[in-house]
């Protein structure tokens, strides 16, 4: 019968090689299947006209005219309009027993894998990477507890990306659930971040990464401040934002917004050749930033394998808090307060502890963040035939 085939199905999410977050988390494990010799295929169902870029065969099911309308409080009319997709996928793809469906835990799409998984006796696991169905956010999905029940009931395994999330998915009733980080691309330009003795004179911090400017404004505006008093250090925010997010950042000292990079190896040199540290952080409103408290940011997994220091910033309650103190995070602050921030900076300005930042960094990504090693927890944990 040969190896089974990876039907990855999702109505948000194109794998690509350099977009950010969930997508080129998805794309990297499916490149991976088929460089092992799986035969890999994207089922989109999408309302977008033009056909999107995409290094698998995909399959696009679009609404027709006449679908009924998806609604959280009718469910009766999204299973109809499931089942619509679910005659228009089969119209295009003839499903085989040994196939494994892989998707993201909250989009709708998980109806239509619902459907192929229970009609065809074909297992189904699921990614889940950021909570918008068990907070307060749940009212604006289209997946009722009823749904998320069932769907926790057929799939094989959840592949959550931090203890707290499993925490949060076991309590709301799911079976087997495994710890999967957000799988980073490994070192791909060949080379490792150094000490430059500029660095001991100032600090070169970047983040890279969404940017909201209600929620992380206060926290570069600190950051500003205090490298201000090094007349040569500076903040790079290495993101695509608005106008009046453009507006607001103006008015910081040492700092400079790039767009984002076309491709990730461009960030990747730019931060070996021109950053002393790496920023990451979450704000300390836990009543607006709800992911904090069980996302983990897929760009900490990328950076540690430059040897770079990366600052994390972020509250002790959150989910990259709790693991840098399970850790033991060098450059960690969890208590936020002017006069932290200012002493880690002082630090981070210090060979030896740049040095020991750098090692950990190495350090981390030879082992929780192995490339290697995180695609081998799916594969053990995926349910093949």
């Amino acid at each position: 019968m040969g190896k089974n085939r990876i039907v990855f199905i999702s109505n948000a999410i194109i794998p690509r090689a350099n977009i950010g977050g969930g997508s080129v988390v998805i794309y990297r494990h499916l490149k991976r299947f088929q460089n092992e010799g799986y035969d890999v295929l994207v089922i989109g169902l999408t309302h977008a006209i033009q056909m999107p870029e995409s290094e698998f065969p995909l399959y696009i099911i679009q609404k027709k005219w006449w679908y009924p309308p998806l609604r959280r409080k009718t469910e009766y009319l999204t299973q109809l309009r499931i089942w619509f997709s679910y005659i228009a996928v089969s119209r295009q793809i003839k499903f085989k027993s040994n196939d494994i469906i892989l998707a993201v835990l909250g989009d709708y799409s998980n109806l239509l894998a619902l459907k192929i998984a229970t009609k065809h006796e074909i297992p189904f696991n699921l990614f889940f990477h950021d909570d918008d169905i068990f907070n307060k956010y749940a009212e604006g999905s289209l997946l009722t507890q009823r749904f998320i029940q069932k769907i926790f009931k057929t799939s094989h395994c959840i592949f959550a990306v931090s203890k707290p999330m499993i925490e949060l998915l076991k309590s709301k009733g799911a079976k087997k659930v495994e710890l999967l980080y957000p799988i980073p691309d490994g070192n791909k330009i060949g080379v490792v971040s150094s000490w430059k003795e500029r660095y001991s004179e100032n600090i070169y911090l970047g983040y890279a990464g969404t940017y909201f400017n209600d929620l992380h404004f206060d926290i570069l505006k600190d950051v500003t401040t205090i490298i201000s008093e090094s007349q040569n250090s500076k903040l790079y925010l290495i993101s695509s934002i608005s106008e009046e997010s453009k507006r607001e950042l103006s008015e910081l000292t040492c700092f400079e917004q790039r767009d984002s990079f076309h491709f990730n190896n461009e960030l990747f040199e730019f931060s070996v050749n021109e950053l002393s540290t790496h920023l990451v952080f979450y704000s300390f409103k836990p009543d607006t930033e709800l992911r904090m408290f069980t996302s983990f940011p897929s760009k900490f997994t990328e950076y540690v394998h430059l040897g770079i220091p990366v600052l994390i910033i972020a509250p002790t309650y959150s989910s990259i808090g709790k693991w840098a103190i399970e850790n033991n995070w060098l450059a960690y602050i969890g208590n936020y307060s002017i006069e932290e921030l200012t002493f880690m900076i002082m630090k981070l300005r210090s060979r030896e502890f740049w040095e020991n930042c750098s090692k950990q960094s190495l350090q981390i990504a030879k082992s929780q963040f192995s490339p290697v090693d995180i695609h081998t927890i799916l594969l053990d944990n995926m349910d093949f035939n």
